[in-house]
């Protein structure tokens, strides 16, 4: 027959047992819950993290488009204000070949400012431009009306798609030009204002002198 003391320390082991069974089951399922807790935490801090970086990015992609928009307003500005002075000043030329009208010492001087302006603006095919424009006023004939009214159209067209997107008319208009047919073409243009220079220098000296000559 067993004994009641052992049966008894027996039940009161097993019910130790049971216990510190159950106790372990809570601290592993509480470990493991704040492991849970703690990865949850890392992952919205992560994500946080994220959203921040994509925040940056963006506002700083905003500021340099923002920032891009400006210059290119700025730059555009400025091709209209060279380009319409260049167009409005050719136009004119082709009109004076027509009527068989020379340049005044003025015009002349204007012209030079505007090569100069036109090739120091430093935007991609204001050579071009120029070539195009000048070419376009060497085919008016004195005389024939026709000839000036197609040279205008075509230095308005040159001159306005210059000023939307210099980088796409230079782009389409490649492969009609090469390094030395633009030198050529200006340096045609330079001959005739050092030409016009001389001519100018000339009549101030004869003006000069026919203001000192007695009465």
């Amino acid at each position: 027959m067993i004994d009641p003391g052992t049966l008894i320390f027996g039940a009161i082991s097993a019910f130790a047992a049971g216990a510190s069974a159950i106790i372990a089951w809570f601290a592993r399922a509480d470990s493991l819950s704040a492991a849970d807790r703690a990865g949850k935490a890392e992952e919205s801090a992560l994500q946080a993290w994220k959203d921040s970086a994509l925040a940056l990015k963006e506002a700083n992609d905003l500021s340099v488009q923002h920032h891009a928009e400006i210059l290119a307003r700025e730059r555009k500005i400025r091709r209209v204000e060279v380009a319409e002075h260049f167009r409005r000043w050719y136009t004119e030329e082709a009109m004076r070949r027509v009527l068989g009208e020379t340049l005044s010492a003025a015009d002349r001087a204007e012209k030079r400012e505007l090569a100069i302006r036109i090739t120091a603006s430093g935007e991609p095919g204001a050579s071009v431009l120029a070539t195009k424009v000048i070419e376009a006023v060497s085919l008016v004939v004195k005389g024939d009306m026709s000839t000036a009214i197609a040279a205008a159209a075509t230095i308005s067209t040159h001159t306005h798609r210059w000023v939307e997107d210099p980088e796409t008319f230079t782009e389409a208009l490649r492969d009609e030009f090469t390094v030395e047919k633009i030198v050529d073409t200006l340096q045609d243009a330079v001959d005739s204002m050092e030409t016009a220079m001389a001519a100018d220098r000339v009549d101030g000296v004869t003006d000069a002198r026919q203001a000192s000559a007695p009465d």
